[in-house]
């Protein structure tokens, strides 16, 4: 290199080159030419360094390896507590609708969208996937740095984490089919408005992880329950039967189902809904209860749908299912239409009294954590009625629900569909058995979620009452005990 300070002063090989052309032949940049040719001008001794290969200071990441591990471990947590599988029926939906939320999102920034986009060629969600409730990436942030507030964590590194290791695992689903836990808005909307009160904010934290902890103590509680009913007979000699029950929405029951209904003919015609109930005997079997509606559908039906359950479980073979020596959960929602009422209390209570099942429970979750297994079988259920064009009587559903059962549960061996018409009145014929005794207190805020029905005798402890206690006595003394949680 001659002549720098020069124009046209440089020769490569005995012939002049521009500046351009030189350096792409010896493939050096503008600003390392630069560099070169200033050192050359100046007279120095050494060329600069090449800062390409040179360590850079504050350009590199900070390494985050105890950062990355906690992220990882909640991440972790969160997929086999609080995430659950999306039923086949609605993966497509929720699909669309994650899709079109990423595709409405202007790209401004490094924000963290990048996780829920999926592949044009893709249908639907990888088998792993598990569906996280309706939240933000913020949400689950703050969440997780409460959880170690030892360690810095970043935004970028719990962002990258769920990319790298949780793309086909994790997924917020954007709306919730279910009503919404009312402690879970409130401490959501406090932390909302608590952003620049960092004290504050830590405390309402700490107070919604204690409460999703008590709600996934319930739910480990009721699966448990469900394990040791499915495995029958334990090594202890002692039988659990795990009864889960709840309705699904009319709206898809309409009578009847066809496509002529679609004309515009028929826009005005207001037609019936059949009410529709589920029970899963978890090991033993699913009955599926329609009712027509002018049904009464109080507490009478459903005494009337667990008195059926019951007298099928009894005429099972003994090495099967021995009833009276088997302890029964009746598991539902915190509903006190339904389930949590006197009428399903005392005739859980009397059929301990009378010796038909040993030991009675009534477990109930959290209003807006109650969805469970049931609630998939029901969306699975819509999916099929949905699907089913030509429906005209209420016999035509219990026909086709009865063929779509012999497809599904496969632990559940016994599969039943039935059309109630007419429903006991249980609930005057109890309060008069039970000499109008009532628990008070059953709903509202602040009731029990568990009620336990025993015997006295077999409890081996002896009980001092007051005569005023029992209006009157009885040899057939039940002790009921009452939890404010399941766990």
């Amino acid at each position: 290199m001659q002549d720098v300070d020069q124009r046209g002063g440089l020769t490569l090989s005995g012939h002049p080159v521009c500046q351009r052309a030189w350096r792409l032949l010896l493939g050096v940049g503008k600003s390392r030419f630069t560099r070169l040719r200033n050192a050359i001008v100046q007279g120095r001794a050494d060329p600069p360094g090449d800062g390409r290969y040179g360590v850079k200071r504050h350009t590199t990441l900070i390494p985050s390896d105890g950062a990355r591990a906690a992220v990882h471990e909640y991440l972790t947590k969160l997929y086999h507590s609080t995430a659950e599988p999306l039923p086949e029926g609605r993966q497509a939906e929720d699909a669309v609708e994650i899709t079109n939320r990423a595709r409405r999102v202007k790209r401004r920034g490094k924000r963290p969208r990048h996780f829920v986009k999926r592949e044009e060629r893709s249908s639907g969600f990888a088998p792993t996937v598990k569906f996280l409730p309706p939240g933000t990436i913020g949400l689950y942030w703050d969440m997780c740095k409460a959880d170690n507030p030892d360690l810095r964590i970043s935004r970028k590194v719990f962002t990258r984490v769920w990319e790298e290791n949780f793309r086909d695992h994790l997924v917020i689903r954007p709306k919730s089919q279910h009503k919404a836990c009312s402690l879970c808005i409130r401490y959501k909307l406090l932390l909302r408005r608590l952003q620049y009160q960092p004290e504050a904010k830590a405390e309402q934290m700490r107070l919604y992880r204690a409460h999703l902890e008590k709600q996934y103590a319930d739910r480990t509680t009721y699966w448990g329950s469900r394990a040791l009913s499915r495995m029958g007979l334990q090594s202890t000699g002692e039988r659990l039967i795990v009864l889960t029950l709840d309705s699904v929405d009319h709206a898809k029951f309409a009578v009847p189902r066809d496509l002529s209904m679609q004309s515009k003919c028929f826009s005005n015609f207001v037609r019936p809904s059949l009410r529709c109930t589920g029970v899963l005997i978890h090991g033993y079997g699913v009955v599926l209860v329609l009712g027509q509606p002018f049904t009464r559908q109080d507490s009478s039906w459903t005494c009337d749908i667990i008195g059926y359950c019951l007298n099928l479980l009894s005429q099972l073979p003994p090495d099967q299912c021995n009833l009276p020596a088997s302890s029964i959960i009746l598991q539902g929602d915190n509903s006190s239409k339904e389930l949590k009422n006197n009428s399903v209390m005392r005739l859980l209570s009397g059929a301990v009294a009378c010796r038909r099942v040993q030991k009675a429970q009534l477990r109930t979750l959290q209003a807006g954590h109650s969805h469970e297994d049931l609630d998939q079988f029901f969306s699975s259920l819509c999916d099929r009625i949905s699907s089913s064009s030509s429906l005209h009587t209420p016999t035509d559903f219990v026909d086709n629900l009865q063929s779509w059962l012999a497809t599904v549960r496969p632990l559940e061996p016994m599969k039943k569909v039935v059309l109630l018409d007419q429903v006991r009145s249980w609930k005057d014929h109890l309060h008069c058995l039970m000499h109008s005794n009532t628990l008070k207190g059953v709903g509202g805020p602040g009731a029990p979620h568990l009620y336990s029905f025993e015997r006295a005798a077999d409890t081996g402890q002896e009980l001092k009452l007051k005569p005023a206690l029992i209006s009157r006595p009885t040899p057939k003394l039940i002790i009921c005990i009452c939890c404010e949680r399941i766990a």
